[in-house]
């Protein structure tokens, strides 16, 4: 079988460590699929066709593997003897890999190709899970500059407000839609600051105050405590949000991480 694959991430494990699932992984499709739930999976044998990148430290341009057939793909999985299938809600360029959502789709997408994949994955007994990159968003960067150290292919994003409000409606339209069991987050870093040499922002400044309660001190004065209490705060924050989200719109949802 012919595929048009980008870069293959292995995913392969006896065991996995899963947030919001208990061990022998199971999660019912949201009620907008008519597929019957995946058998429970007690030893997960997972692979990601990964859609993130185009070459070496370069995300892939919008509209890239857009004829990608949710057939094929789930073939080629279950010849591989996978029995979770891990792919995209939304890639790093930050398009959407189904159709008619909050997130505008990849352009040119041939298929409603997640939502298709949940369906045919099902119908083999697997279960279908997404993906989101938490700390880095192309499209996200390039549509509000003010928000993010550029649109580097590296975590960029701080988890402002605004950040946060789109990423939660963006997981909350994904689970319901899509009926995917779960998604992985990844990337779920602190921004890197490289557009402006460490400097930061006046949102990351305005959100060091939100969270710490005090003036942000300077870079200059900033010290390892207050950088290491406030970038806790701020994932734990962001955590929060990214849970919410994905229990409202299905209390099954399944959410695990990448780690690194």
């Amino acid at each position: 079988m012919h595929l048009p694959i980008p870069r293959l991430r292995v995913l392969v494990f006896a065991s996995a460590l899963v947030i919001g699932a208990p061990a022998g992984v199971s999660a019912k499709p949201s009620a907008s699929s008519s597929a019957p739930a995946p058998a429970k999976i007690q030893n997960i044998k997972s692979y990601c066709i990964d859609f993130n990148w185009s070459g070496r430290r370069r995300f892939a341009a919008p509209g890239s593997w857009k004829d990608s057939d949710p057939a094929q793909h789930v073939a080629w999985y279950k010849a591989m003897g996978i029995n979770v299938i891990q792919t995209f809600a939304v890639s790093c360029n930050g398009y959407a890999w189904y159709k008619n959502g909050f997130v505008p789709e990849q352009p040119g997408l041939k298929h409603d190709f997640l939502p298709e994949m949940v369906k045919l994955g099902h119908q083999e007994g697997m279960l279908v899970m997404g993906y989101y990159c938490i700390g880095a968003n192309t499209k996200w960067g390039k549509d509000h500059p003010e928000l993010s150290y550029g649109a580097p292919a590296a975590y960029h994003i701080p988890y402002t407000d605004a950040y946060l409000e789109y990423l939660s409606k963006s997981i909350s339209d994904a689970v319901k839609k899509t009926g995917m069991d779960g998604f992985m987050i990844d990337w779920f870093w602190q921004p890197k600051r490289l557009s402006t040499k460490g400097k930061w922002l006046d949102c990351e400044k305005d959100l060091y105050h939100q969270l710490m309660k005090e003036e942000f001190p300077g870079e200059d004065k900033l010290t390892k405590q207050q950088d290491l209490a406030y970038s806790r705060k701020a994932i734990a924050r962001g955590w929060k949000a990214i849970h919410k989200a994905a229990k409202e719109a299905n209390p099954q949802c399944i959410i695990w991480i990448t780690s690194n």
